[in-house]
């Protein structure tokens, strides 16, 4: 099974609610926007932390505060006010146990925050991370929220060397140390090659955009689209569940007429795989109730006929379910 990883990077822009704002990260981060109120699936706490305290770890705009007082940085008019990480991986890894990829309990969760949170730092810099999160009430996992802040010394008039908030010279800094043509492209390089080394060998980047053309997808939009093509193909499946009973009529009719039992076997057998599909696409739980009951009525008939048609099957243990 392949592993992968991926970054998503975007600017925090300013200290507001408005769009790519700190404050709105907040207000999503504690579900007080519509678009974060809509994903949650469970009510669980999500993992959290910031300079700001321990017990508040959803207070970003507090803890980067605290983080330019900590590091008497300064912001640049005009400026971003630092940058929204979401490091990536596969989920399946975290679930590759038997444990739940949205609990705190699960040591996988516990070393992809830590590892995450280590990743960071190693490029823009120790305690330049303020505030992480890793969400539990969603649907989807993989995923650890990083809010980071790089302070880099910048000159001022006069000469003198101010410590400054500047995310630009960070991620130019890695991209040196990849030599990625791009600096985004290093970004990936860069937490696939820390998940390979430290969380399992396993793990490993995906292809360059620049390979594939591929234009990325949000997770949300891709799974209304990939629940509505799932919804699409069992519809289809079960669009009639006439194919299986016809064969067991058509086999019960002919058995008055002295039918061949090897013909009917075959019959039988290709209802029984019909049935069985429709089971397994059944099991996935979106099909509706009036489908599984016609499965499992269809399954009674060819269990009854089946007794009444193959004696010899019957006696040497063999069964339709």
């Amino acid at each position: 099974m392949a592993l992968l990883t991926c970054v998503r990077c975007q600017p925090l822009k300013h200290l507001g609610n408005g769009y790519g704002g700190l404050g709105a990260a907040e207000a999503h981060g504690k579900r007080l926007d519509e678009k974060a109120r809509s994903r949650v699936v469970r009510d669980i706490p999500p993992i959290a932390w910031s300079a700001a305290g321990s017990d508040r770890g959803l207070d970003i705009v507090a803890a980067h505060r605290v983080h330019l007082d900590q590091t008497h940085a300064v912001l640049r008019k005009g400026a971003a006010v630092g940058m929204h990480l979401m490091a990536i991986i596969s989920h399946e890894w975290l679930t590759e146990l038997g444990e739940s990829a949205h609990s705190s309990a699960n040591e996988r969760v516990l070393a992809l925050v830590s590892q995450a949170w280590t990743w960071v730092e190693t490029w823009c810099g120790e305690n330049s991370c303020f505030a992480l999160r890793y969400d539990c009430d969603e649907k989807g996992s993989g995923v650890v929220d990083l809010f980071v802040a790089p302070v880099q010394m910048q000159g001022r008039r006069g000469g003198r060397q101010v410590p400054t908030i500047s995310i630009a010279s960070a991620k130019k800094c890695l991209r040196s140390q990849f030599h990625d043509q791009t600096e985004y492209a290093a970004l990936q390089s860069s937490w696939a090659a820390h998940a390979n080394l430290i969380l399992d060998p396993r793990f490993q980047r995906g292809a360059y955009k620049l390979a594939t053309r591929r234009e990325h997808v949000r997770a949300d939009v891709f799974a209304a689209l990939a629940e509505e093509t799932k919804r699409a193909v069992i519809a289809r499946a079960f669009a009639d569940v006439t194919p299986s009973m016809r064969l067991i009529r058509e086999a019960a009719e002919r058995f008055s007429t002295g039918m061949d039992e090897e013909q009917m076997q075959r019959m039988l057998s290709t209802a029984v795989t019909l049935l069985r599909d429709q089971q397994l696409l059944s099991s996935s739980g979106i099909a509706a109730p009036h489908l599984r009951s016609d499965h499992r009525a269809n399954l009674q008939d060819l269990a009854v006929l089946h007794e009444a048609l193959c004696p010899r099957k019957r006696e040497a243990g063999w069964s339709p379910r």
